[in-house]
């Protein structure tokens, strides 16, 4: 199993205040959720203390002497909680004697992770899960053609000034393309649709893996063709057409899909794998 990567820390000062470690905000009585394992009780508190308290992806939790004395548990709860937040992905322990749990965040690949074991005990195929990225992306270029926002729109123009044109067969090119489909994601302004976004690209990326087609399973030969959607795509996006950002996403999603068909034989039969 490949490991979550740990983010940066926080610059100096947001982590800390006058060198003290930050307390989780305490958001409701451990007394009120008893109906749970304790132990799963203590995470999603200090899930809602790392919301309350405006952690930020790389910050150390607070010390485990100052958990055990905030929530009044025992250390085998205490390590408990963290052991579940850790399988969800949600924090990290850090080894040595500075070392503990650290906030992850949000994180669109571990969402991959645990949604690829669900898919694969389903029965899903690589076809189910290109099907669900074409309903998806379309929305996300037509949310943000109406979206107009300042930021999004300045990360777009920026790509299509700063996006060359590629070479004939330039595999260097493909393996960069799926970048552009984050970057639909993140324009889009859904939070819960970027997520999404990257968990299927996650997915995507080990079912190609596994199918031997290399990188994302692209051919280097329409890297042409892939340079041009992603410009069109672009541009109707930062002039507002909505519709058109949709069709031209769609067009260019079953361009790939087809690509599929065509060249993998097996490509109907192959299931989603569980990524780990």
């Amino acid at each position: 199993m490949s490991e979550l990567r740990v983010p940066a820390a926080p610059a100096a000062g947001e982590a800390r205040v006058n060198d003290e470690p930050r307390r989780l905000p305490t958001v409701t009585s451990l007394r009120h959720r008893r109906r749970e394992k304790l132990g799963e009780a203590v995470a999603y508190e200090i899930v809602e203390g790392l919301v309350a308290g405006r952690f930020t992806p790389g910050e150390m939790l607070p010390p485990e002497a100052a958990m055990l004395e905030q929530y009044g548990v025992s250390r085998p709860t205490m390590r408990e909680a963290l052991r579940i937040l850790e399988v969800q992905g949600v924090v990290v322990m850090r080894p040595g004697q500075s070392g503990g749990p650290v906030y992850v965040g949000p994180s669109g690949e571990y969402l991959g992770r645990m949604a690829s074991l669900h898919f694969h005990l389903r029965g899903a195929s690589a076809a189910d899960l290109l099907a669900a990225r074409l309903l998806v992306e379309p929305a996300m270029a037509r949310m943000a053609a109406e979206r107009q926002d300042p930021d999004a729109m300045a990360m777009l123009h920026a790509f299509v000034s700063g996006d060359p044109d590629p070479e004939a067969n330039d595999a260097a090119y493909i393996n960069q393309a799926p970048d552009f489909h984050m970057m639909l994601a993140q324009a889009s302004g859904n939070g819960v649709l970027e997520l999404m976004a990257e968990a299927m690209r996650h997915i995507a990326n080990s079912v190609a893996m596994n199918a031997r087609w290399g990188g994302f399973g692209l051919p280097a030969e329409i890297s042409k063709d892939v340079h041009d959607s992603h410009h069109e795509i672009a541009w109707a996006i930062i002039n507002g057409e909505g519709e058109r950002a949709a069709e031209l996403t769609s067009t260019h999603d079953n361009q790939v899909v087809d690509w599929f068909v065509e060249r993998d034989a097996q490509y109907k039969q192959r299931t989603v794998p569980w990524v780990r």
